[in-house]
């Protein structure tokens, strides 16, 4: 009977340890990536002012997600360009640009289906001397509760790794690197 009660005290110490230092993560899952590309601003901003050119260089495409299917709502681009999505791996979103600068900002809400979070993420595109600076940033605010914020950090590491993938998939799109790749023109 002492040893169960030692192993219960024990778990239950550990247990509220955990859910203490949880308190010590981040409230909010914040990632943010950059790349150069060589193409102008304008050429760029087209590849990511209109959602149904995503598919084309995201990491939610039918290469990572064959039953993958996208659906798309509003304008064509712009503020209030929507983008659903739907797929065995990728899960269910979606996406509706909410504020754009031509050529150099776009801002958007994500919401992904089963999570209470709305992401707010934005491209700033930076021309340089004969290039373009991308920086795509994304931020989600977490529930204040142990869980939320332990799976913050399970989200901030696959958000990376997507925004890595993205925005190599647009430096092929744009650059041709993608030998034998068809490009799409906007």
């Amino acid at each position: 009977m002492k040893f169960t009660v030692k192993i219960f005290l024990s778990l239950l110490i550990v247990a509220a340890s955990l859910g203490a230092m949880s308190f010590l993560l981040p409230a909010t899952c914040e990632v943010e990536q950059s790349i150069v590309l060589s193409s102008p601003p304008e050429r760029v901003f087209q590849y990511l002012n209109n959602p149904t050119q995503w598919e084309h260089w995201s990491a939610w495409n039918k290469t990572a997600d064959p039953t993958l299917f996208h659906m798309y709502g509003g304008p064509w681009a712009g503020v209030g360009a929507r983008h659903s999505w739907n797929g065995e791996k990728t899960g269910k979103g979606q996406r509706v640009f909410k504020a754009v600068e031509v050529p150099l900002m776009l801002q958007y809400e994500q919401v992904l289906a089963g999570e209470a979070d709305t992401t707010i993420g934005y491209f700033k595109l930076e021309k340089l001397e004969d290039s373009t600076r991308v920086t795509w940033h994304e931020i989600t605010p977490l529930a204040s509760n142990p869980l939320a914020r332990c799976r913050g950090a399970w989200k901030k590491y696959k958000s990376e790794e997507e925004l890595k993938k993205g925005l190599a998939g647009l430096k092929t799109l744009l650059e041709g690197n993608g030998a034998g790749k068809k490009q799409k023109s906007v």
